[in-house]
């Protein structure tokens, strides 16, 4: 089995050469794959730099509060509950399924952005023809009508950008499925 799934990678990564591939590139991933060019890391101290992130995102938790601030929280939590469960119960004239006139303008509105952990891209969308465009409706409305998201649609990649005048401190950005 190891030895398929190694076959296959092997094939795959070959099939990433033709005659457009220059030498100096055949050259330069030949030597990464025979171990002798050292990948460069992201950055130059990837351990630190990952220690310092995660005791930074430790003292911004909200496991470091104060036990009162905590208590204080968890109260808020179940009032935000009740309130959540009471207007759920309520029936309202928008509470209804999606239009595809209403799938088309909201389509029509978006831009390609970059891209998230589903790899698709708003003008996919816009070329899935009609068959596509009911197959997406049908998902978005079954979603709805059950009041939960696939989970596939709450994952994000987030992306940590150095700030340009401050090296240490970074600018995220959630990369969500479109």
């Amino acid at each position: 089995m190891a030895r398929k799934i190694r076959e296959d990678k092997w094939l795959e990564w070959c099939a990433t050469f033709n005659a457009h591939t220059s030498l100096s590139e055949l050259w330069r991933k030949l030597r990464i794959a025979t171990g002798k060019l050292p990948r460069s890391p992201a950055h130059p101290q990837p351990l630190q730099e990952a220690n310092r992130l995660a005791e930074h995102f430790a003292e911004c938790s909200s496991a470091q509060l104060p036990p009162e601030i905590r208590l204080l929280l968890q109260q808020v939590q179940l009032e935000r509950e009740v309130v959540v469960r009471h207007a759920i119960e309520q029936i309202d004239t928008t509470d209804c399924l999606f239009t595809i006139e209403e799938f088309r303008r909201a389509r029509k509105t978006s831009q390609d952005t970059a891209l998230g952990s589903d790899s698709i891209t708003y003008s996919l969308l816009s070329n899935a023809g009609p068959a596509g465009e009911l197959a997406l409706l049908t998902v978005i409305n079954a979603s709805w009508s059950a009041g939960k998201l696939p989970s596939a649609w709450k994952r994000a990649n987030i992306v940590l950008i150095p700030k340009p005048n401050d090296p240490p401190n970074f600018r995220t950005i959630t990369l969500t499925a479109c």
